[in-house]
């Protein structure tokens, strides 16, 4: 997920994470992982506030920079307001 320099600082990162998530939930998914860098410090932290928690990564990423693995964990709050 990317969202263009001149579009940051919008919500349109927080809109995209949210209608990802929605589908994940609307789809009965039974996880929901993303991989980042950790370079990316706005990026984990909107992750972050979204449910993602940091784990260990169960297989070797195909992404070269994703040194970053997390996980969806729905607690109440669910989606980024």
């Amino acid at each position: 997920m990317a969202v263009t320099a001149g579009s940051q600082g919008l919500g349109i990162g927080r809109k995209l994470l949210r209608a990802a998530i929605e589908k994940y939930q609307a789809s009965g998914g039974r996880e929901l992982f993303l991989e980042s860098n950790s370079r990316l410090k706005s990026a984990l932290t909107l992750y972050e506030s979204a449910g993602f928690v940091h784990a260990p990564r169960p297989f070797e990423s195909h992404y070269e920079r994703a040194d970053v693995y997390m996980v969806y964990r729905a607690t109440g709050a669910g989606t980024p307001a």
